[in-house]
């Protein structure tokens, strides 16, 4: 299961919680030597990098698309993010703002980047002549044709949402397909065991499967 600081937890409550964001207040002094909560510029990358155990970074496959991180995110964990982009915060505020938020979530996010052999162009068929013709651009959609699959000890999970988006980069000639994010929710109770095992599973390519300890992150 969880870390017992985690959230959800049976103990939960404003006094644990706001223990527990002072903790991380604490840490992110010793690391950026300020004593605001969290440097608002950096704060994505900060949060990152005191919790990295939450986002597993892949190296970038032989062939096929490439699954640059796959991450699970806690109610703890979004709260923290959350905290990050408000100016003057405090822990107190982040206990009143945790039980206002309500319902618990899990999300999982994996992200995908395009490659050499899965790349933003995709070749047609001639299906009188099954012979290739040309080479059109990758659908913006083309993330669904990929599987996530999360599971507990117990078996596979089914989300209560998922949605994902293509990513782009652009400049003065345009933009560029490069990757996509696709994102699954689910109820924080479903997380009760002590590991995740995450799986995604391409049209092209090799599965890859990430497992995460649940009792060491909060």
């Amino acid at each position: 299961m969880l870390a017992p600081s985690a959230l959800p937890c049976r103990s939960c409550n404003g006094v644990a919680y706001r223990a527990a964001f002072a903790g991380l207040q604490d840490s992110a002094f010793q690391r950026s030597g300020s004593r605001s909560l969290l440097p608002r510029p950096t704060a994505r990358w900060v949060v990152r990098g005191l919790l990295g155990e939450y986002v597993k970074q892949l190296p970038p496959p032989k062939s096929g698309p490439y699954f640059s991180s796959v991450e699970l995110s806690t109610p703890f964990l979004q709260m923290i993010e959350y905290s990050s982009r408000q100016s003057n915060y405090n822990a107190q505020q982040a206990a009143l703002d945790y039980h206002r938020f309500g319902k618990e979530i899990v999300r999982v996010v994996v992200e995908i980047r395009l490659t050499q052999s899965y790349g933003q162009f995709v070749a047609t068929t001639n299906s009188q002549s099954d012979a290739t013709s040309a080479l059109v651009p990758r659908p913006h959609d083309f993330w669904k044709q990929f599987k996530v699959q999360v599971y507990n000890s117990e078996g596979p999970l089914s989300p209560s949402a998922s949605r994902g988006h293509a990513n782009s980069s652009c400049g003065r000639a345009g933009c560029a397909l490069i990757g996509a994010t696709i994102e699954l929710e689910f109820p924080a109770t479903a997380f009760a065991s002590d590991s995740a095992t995450i799986e995604v599973d391409p049209p092209e390519g090799d599965r890859v499967s990430v497992n995460f300890d649940l009792s060491s992150i909060r």
